[in-house]
């Protein structure tokens, strides 16, 4: 697969073919604390078509791509879905939770799962999230914000934490670079790309050291707000993933990357 540098990708492809529905729900059954699937995805706001008016066609193929590996995050059969984004305290949001676009000037609220009552409080990364999710696929749906200041050892320790004894699957809402090229909504750096391009790598192949050896301040500089998610995923690992890289371009100059890890043997039984 092309760089991320060199030329936008989209790609598509599946994990495996062979279905076993018995042997998947005996091996399913046995698991306990096991993170049997994530998806990552970013979160501009204007994934939103009401947010993104007349300009909503231009983002279509990412919308596609953030479904696909959204699917697989149903396909692996979870116990709980945890939406991860970056926000400014870190704090965990319960089911039916809303956030609001309102903002960006929509009259838009959305839920985790089921709306329940109450104020919106979801940050902008979850908020983006359960808008992707589109309502309840019979299974629970929760949030968890990560400080955007957290260091990886403390996104480490908090993907290790995320609720025990369930087979859990991560929708992890992460933005790359901002600062990748002079028409990017940040000043130019040119630390952007590479970085876009260290953490497309890292996903394919769930290089979690890789992950995990991102630098705060560097990623700071770049302006790119998925760092202490990604991380989070990292840290929330137990055994060996199939990775996949479904989407990678730079719409409006800030890299979107869209990837998927399954559990190996999810995988080998789809």
């Amino acid at each position: 697969m092309p760089a991320f540098s060199q030329v936008p990708t989209v790609v598509y492809s599946g994990l495996a073919s062979a279905v076993r529905p018995s042997e998947f729900a005996r091996r399913a059954d046995s698991l306990t604390d096991v993170l049997v699937a994530a998806a990552f995805c970013p979160h501009p706001p204007l994934l939103v078509p009401e947010v993104a008016a007349s300009a909503s066609a231009e983002l279509d193929v990412l919308r596609e791509a953030c479904a696909s590996a959204i699917d697989s995050l149903y396909e692996a059969s979870p116990e709980l879905l945890c939406v991860v984004g970056a926000g400014a305290e870190t704090r965990s949001f319960p089911a039916g939770s809303l956030g609001s676009l309102a903002e960006f000037g929509v009259d838009y609220t959305v839920a985790l799962g089921d709306a329940a009552a109450g104020v919106p409080v979801l940050p902008l990364a979850l908020t983006v999230g359960a808008y992707l999710l589109d309502g309840v696929r019979d299974v629970p749906v929760v949030g968890q914000a990560v400080a955007a200041t957290a260091s990886p050892a403390e996104c480490a320790r908090l993907g290790r934490c995320l609720y025990p004894d369930r087979q859990l699957a991560l929708l992890v809402m992460g933005d790359g670079s901002a600062r990748r090229t002079p028409d990017s909504p940040g000043a130019f750096d040119p630390q952007g790309v590479p970085f876009d391009d260290d953490v497309v790598r890292a996903l394919r192949e769930v290089d979690t050291d890789a992950l995990l050896a991102l630098e705060p301040d560097l990623a700071e500089a770049v302006l790119a707000a998925g760092r202490p998610a990604w991380q989070v995923a990292a840290g929330a690992v137990t055994e060996p993933l199939t990775g996949d890289v479904v989407y990678a371009d730079a719409p409006y100059d800030v890299g979107y990357v869209v990837a998927r890890w399954v559990a190996r043997w999810v995988a080998r039984w789809r």
